[in-house]
């Protein structure tokens, strides 16, 4: 996986510049979003309908999305603006690790190492 990054990371052309703070608006955005399927997807299972799996798994699992928004709203006001960000490409003003997420090695199953 270390390798892979490094390779990914390789490829990018960073911009020298400071960049937008698109990073807080965007965690703020996808937070309305997932507490309004929450709910209704709370309201679908209090009305007895049937529910998809992965549906179930959010339900299940919103605590731990909870931390995590809990968590992002102590990030410092501009945060992302200190981030390297891409030059280029698709994700051309957003902070380069969008991209290391996104080419993320499939074989890690969604998780992320951290050297001991």
């Amino acid at each position: 996986m270390e390798r892979h990054a490094k390779a990914l990371a390789e490829r990018h052309e960073v911009d020298p510049m400071p960049g937008k703070d698109l990073l807080l608006p965007r965690l703020a955005e996808n937070e309305a979003i997932l507490l309004q399927a929450n709910e209704l997807l709370t309201e679908a299972v209090a009305s007895n309908l049937s529910i998809a799996p992965a549906s179930e798994w959010l339900l299940d699992n919103f605590y731990k999305i909870e931390e995590q928004i809990r968590m992002s709203s102590d990030l410092p006001k501009g945060y992302s603006k200190e981030l390297p960000h891409m030059l280029k490409g698709p994700l051309a003003g957003y902070p380069r690790i969008y991209d290391l997420g996104q080419g993320a090695d499939p074989s890690s199953d969604g998780r992320v190492m951290q050297k001991a």
